[in-house]
């Protein structure tokens, strides 16, 4: 099972980081609004706002939603232990967003394509741990649904 966990919620890193580390490249205003009180104009479309942020969440569901029907499929698991497998891959994404994104990339390495002239608030501890912490509760709804979902279509 362990061997599970870290291939479903490395799977989901790589592509989460990846999501995000390429909106911070193409559309930089998407997630520095979100973490900040910074005035960035956002798209005039709003779709790509959207589309970032939809990525984002849709990517955590599917390696919750991976790893629950892993577990309902060879392990044969109740409601509580999908919910806690989906909980724990939803853990592992948000600590190495903390870990890689907001710790490495904004406070330590700081690329040029990360910095905006209009926000220092981004380089302040507390923003990206109170961010994480968020991330946090938004994964509890998704773990639920993953394992509702899994044991639904299998059940």
């Amino acid at each position: 099972m362990a061997s599970a966990i870290l291939f479903f919620g490395g799977i989901t890193s790589i592509i989460f980081v990846t999501i995000v580390l390429l909106s911070h490249k193409y559309a930089p205003e998407v997630l520095l609004s979100e973490m900040t009180n910074a005035s960035i104009e956002t798209p005039k479309d709003g779709i790509t706002h959207y589309a970032v942020l939809t990525s984002t969440i849709v990517t955590m569901f599917l390696g919750s939603f991976g790893i629950s029907v892993w577990a309902v499929a060879t392990l044969n698991v109740n409601f509580g232990t999908c919910f806690l497998l989906a909980y724990v891959i939803h853990f592992i994404v948000n600590l190495a967003d903390f870990i890689i994104v907001d710790v490495l990339f904004y406070m330590w390495i700081y690329p040029k394509w990360i910095r905006h002239d209009n926000i220092e608030v981004i380089h302040y501890y507390w923003t990206h741990t109170e961010a994480s912490l968020t991330g946090l509760l938004i994964g509890l709804p998704i773990a639920a649904m993953s394992a509702g979902t899994a044991l639904f279509i299998y059940l």
